[in-house]
């Protein structure tokens, strides 16, 4: 239980770094720091932290480690929302608030509806096509 619990951590630091260091190159090119920190999450990703486990530090449980990266993956979700909604300026949405409005409800409704179109135009019925729009 230690070894996963040590495998885990090196894992989590190694996260740590590359999304610290991705996100302060891409400050560095006038982007935001979470462009950077995301893109380090796509390329270490499961296929990249799958591939440290040929080094001899890392042998251990697998489905361990792989539960562990999934839990903190979905925390890390949790907070990345928490830090859009921080950053999120009511003023801001009050002045384009028609604007807001529109793009929201046309980003449901459109989907929707081209869903529910395609899938009542190869034949299935009006419920099966509402399912598969949403």
């Amino acid at each position: 239980m230690a070894n996963d619990f040590l495998n885990f951590l090196l894992s989590l630091i190694i996260i740590i770094v590359a999304a610290k260091t991705s996100g302060y190159i891409s400050t560095r090119f006038k982007q935001p720091s979470v462009l950077g920190e995301l893109l380090a999450g796509v390329i270490l990703g499961p296929t990249v932290l799958d591939m440290l486990h040929v080094w001899p530090v890392f042998h251990g449980s697998e489905e361990v480690l792989a539960e562990f990266i999934t839990l903190m993956a979905e925390l890390g979700v949790i907070l990345l929302m928490l830090l859009a909604g921080l950053e999120l300026h009511l003023s801001e949405l009050l002045k384009s608030g028609k604007v807001s409005a529109l793009a929201g409800v046309l980003g449901v409704l459109v989907p929707l509806g081209l869903g529910w179109g395609t899938a009542v135009l190869f034949g299935a019925d009006s419920t099966e096509g509402l399912f598969l729009g949403l």
